[in-house]
């Protein structure tokens, strides 16, 4: 799930022996372009959300930036880094534009990733019903979460008189729980 993107101009560069900037509004669109036989080269990166919020379960369907070139050909090259920062860190993608003339452009977007699904426990055992005797021993049970972090799973056991709850817990790196019980009622 992403959040919407946001409204923002194109940016144009250009380069003819002097620096030409139209609508440059932040410094994380940044171009290097070079001239090509006199003529002025020209690549325009498309409007894109410079930063962005994204749950770990969309980022493969993250967009790419756009850009076009008054020369076509244009060959895009991405950059993505992740570094630590919220619950899952913060990717940086890095798109590098070149068109057919060596006109060259870059433009980074920002995209924080969250988690809003709690981890699955795995091999959790049905209630059941069993005599004192019969009890069987608790098994370890698993965690697998959706963003591929490993979760801890802790056990907790209460005996009562006649059952026996065992309850297993673990969380993800976004804070997002999971709890399941199983209840052994215990008959003579």
């Amino acid at each position: 799930m992403t959040t919407s993107p946001c409204a923002f101009n194109t940016h144009t560069f250009s380069h003819s022996c002097y620096w030409q900037i139209k609508g440059l509004r932040t410094a994380a669109v940044l171009a290097a372009l070079f001239c090509a036989s006199r003529t002025v080269a020209q690549i325009t990166v498309q409007k894109y959300p410079l930063e962005i919020t994204c749950d770990v379960e969309a980022l493969m369907e993250l967009p790419p930036v756009q850009a076009e070139s008054a020369f076509g050909g244009l060959v895009v090259r991405l950059e993505e880094e992740i570094f630590s920062g919220g619950c899952l860190g913060t990717l940086v993608r890095t798109f590098h534009f070149e068109d057919k003339t060596g006109a060259k452009a870059q433009a980074t977007q920002t995209v924080h990733i969250t988690d809003i699904m709690p981890p699955d426990l795995i091999g959790v055992p049905k209630d059941i019903t069993a005599k004192a005797h019969q009890i069987p021993v608790a098994y370890p049970v698993d965690a697998r979460d959706n963003s591929g972090s490993i979760c801890e799973v802790q056990f907790e056991e209460k005996i009562e008189p006649h059952r026996i709850i065992r309850t297993w817990t673990t969380s993800d790196p976004c804070g997002n729980i999971t709890t399941s019980r199983q209840i052994i009622t215990i008959v003579d």
